[in-house]
């Protein structure tokens, strides 16, 4: 028997080994899934069934597909033979990066975050009197944008006020075109513009579905329509889908999640073969009772019965708190009583930052040392975001939301008023602020200041694109930019 084998249980060894045809592996909590799904895809190449490069597994975080990623090169022993493994969304940059010309979009194009979308947002709002806030908002468009595949037209939307149904008609447009025009998209976009790629060129659908033969999906129960979309896409050719997931851990669907998906496997793909994963080798029994007990209430689910050969443990304790404070106390008790006993690796958990202030207040008022793990993540740093900006606008200076956040950061004397005409001139001119930039100082009629100062910024900006063009080592380039810049 091949090594990769030894240590599967029989339902993990029949998911690994059902290589042709779709499967649909309904893996409990703690079952062991991503361990069945290394190994399948190790089986594939050991096997001689395919080529690494005829293999596509998608995942939803880059620390799964990381993780996933170094388990397959080690039960392989060759990183060269590693074959792509990847989140939805950066498989869709993979590929919109080599064809988005197709749709309108340079393939230059950039990747907004959260804090790019409410700049655009709230460009858009100063010009109406639209009184709801930008995370709403943000979130009326995502929400019309995972629960459609119309790609700009025709959105559906459910559970909102008729009001916030127009806003977010509005809105949509007005993103959408500020997006396009700075050669831009968000997230959603990225599966959504993907999904409308292989729609609309059927020959380069059929160059992804020849070259992926098999496509391995993890968390299935958490796919959206767009998600859905993909998969169907990239099996048009061959029906060999591993899926992996368990309804019973759907938990995203205020994020577009659609549980229909999982459910409906089996009639999206006629022949499917079904594994259940129900030995746990995480839990103590009782837990998996207990867990089990309550979900069992769910109407839309497969049932199953998760069981572990590990010690049944202590039973469940439940304490029903009156208030925050009452929580932060008792959890400060068992702490204590923890502490007596000798254990010294304890944690907190907790759902939202704003829920650490109760259970910081008590244990300083039982006198316990903590330490606050999170805080402002790394990415989200102002001199980190304003570094990522000057790379972008180096590496395509018509990217305006990069280009408003570095053109006087640190002052150049391109100040707010300088600003605002500058974005006028581009919005009458269907231009992008570079483009308005340089326009200005051409201008006969500008003031020779404005002109000086406009002049030295092109310069700026001409030389860090030669510099990226050199193509030297990245951190060298941005140092060179930073200091340029004066921003250092």
């Amino acid at each position: 028997m091949d090594t990769y084998l030894q240590g599967l249980n029989k339902q993990q060894k029949l998911a690994v080994t059902t290589t042709e045809g779709p499967v649909l592996v309904v893996a409990g909590a703690g079952s062991g899934k991503t361990r069945t799904i290394t190994c399948k895809i190790v089986h594939l190449i050991h096997t001689g069934l395919c080529d690494p490069q005829q293999i596509l597994a998608m995942t939803f975080t880059n620390k799964a597909a990381q993780e996933m990623r170094l388990r397959v090169e080690h039960l392989l022993g060759d990183p060269a033979s590693v074959p792509l493994l990847s989140t939805f969304h950066s498989f869709c940059v993979r590929v919109l990066r080599r064809h988005a010309n197709l749709l309108g979009y340079g393939q230059d194009f950039a990747i907004c975050d959260t804090d790019d979308q409410n700049t655009i947002l709230k460009k858009i709002c100063r010009a109406t009197d639209i009184n709801l806030t930008i995370g709403r908002i943000r979130n009326i468009i995502s929400r019309k944008k995972n629960r459609s595949r119309n790609h700009g037209t025709g959105y559906t939307l459910e559970n909102y006020e008729h009001t916030e149904f127009e806003v977010g008609e509005y809105m949509m447009t007005a993103y959408q075109d500020q997006l396009f025009k700075s050669n831009a998209m968000d997230f959603d976009d990225l599966l959504l513009l993907t999904d409308k790629l292989f729609c609309e060129h059927p020959e380069i659908l059929k160059n992804y579905s020849q070259q992926y033969r098999y496509l391995l999906i993890d968390e299935y129960q958490d796919t959206n329509a767009s998600q859905y979309a993909l998969v169907k896409h990239l099996t048009s050719l061959f029906q060999n889908v591993t899926a992996v997931g368990d309804e019973d851990q759907s938990i995203y669907s205020f994020r577009g999640a659609d549980i229909g998906n999982i459910l409906n496997f089996e009639k999206d793909f006629p022949g499917t073969t079904v594994v259940k994963l129900e030995e746990n080798y995480r839990s103590r029994q009782r837990i998996l009772d207990a867990a089990s007990a309550v979900v069992a209430r769910n109407t839309q689910r497969k049932p199953k019965r998760l069981w572990t050969k590990n010690p049944a443990g202590d039973l469940v304790k439940v304490y029903i708190a009156q208030n925050a404070r009452d929580e932060a106390g008792f959890v400060c008790r068992q702490i204590e009583q923890l502490l007596q006993r000798g254990e010294k690796k304890i944690a907190i958990l907790y759902r939202i930052n704003f829920q650490s202030r109760q259970f910081e207040e008590a244990l300083t008022s039982f006198g316990l040392p903590y330490r606050l793990v999170g805080g402002l993540s790394f990415y989200k740093r102002k001199e980190i975001r304003d570094a990522l900006a000057y790379l972008r606008v180096a590496y395509n200076p018509r990217d305006d939301l990069a280009m408003e956040r570095i053109i006087n950061n640190p002052a150049r004397g391109i100040g707010k008023l300088t600003l605002d005409r500058l974005r006028q001139s581009a919005t009458q001119n269907d231009d992008s602020l570079w483009d308005s930039v340089c326009q200005s100082a051409r201008r006969k009629d500008s003031p020779s200041r404005l002109k000086k100062t406009l002049e030295n910024f092109i310069i700026l900006v001409e030389k860090w694109q030669h510099l990226l063009h050199q193509e030297g080592p990245l951190h060298l380039d941005l140092k060179e930019i930073l200091g340029s810049s004066g921003y250092i």
